[in-house]
């Protein structure tokens, strides 16, 4: 697959998807930040989203990459990793 901008907007919405599960999720199962990881169905829900996004993050332009400021892609990528193969 050929990274380029137009690709970008796709990968991003397609985070903006996960990030907006994620959200759903805790709301369904009425969690928080603080108590998540007392809900196994929660918190493996909110950590595949997560692997998700990780694995979306390595897909952009080195440029869209760098210019995100809101996110460390770095550690969403060791994230992903950690869910994935721990």
């Amino acid at each position: 697959m050929t990274k380029s901008y137009s690709r970008d907007v796709q990968i991003l919405m397609k985070i903006l998807q996960n990030q907006n599960s994620i959200m759903e999720a805790i709301s369904h199962f009425q969690c928080n930040v603080n108590n998540l990881h007392q809900n196994k169905m929660a918190f493996d829900l909110c950590a595949f989203y997560m692997a998700q996004i990780g694995e979306d993050v390595k897909l952009l332009t080195d440029n869209t990459r760098n210019a995100l400021t809101y996110f460390d892609h770095k550690m969403l990528v060791y994230f992903r990793n950690m869910v994935d193969h721990t």
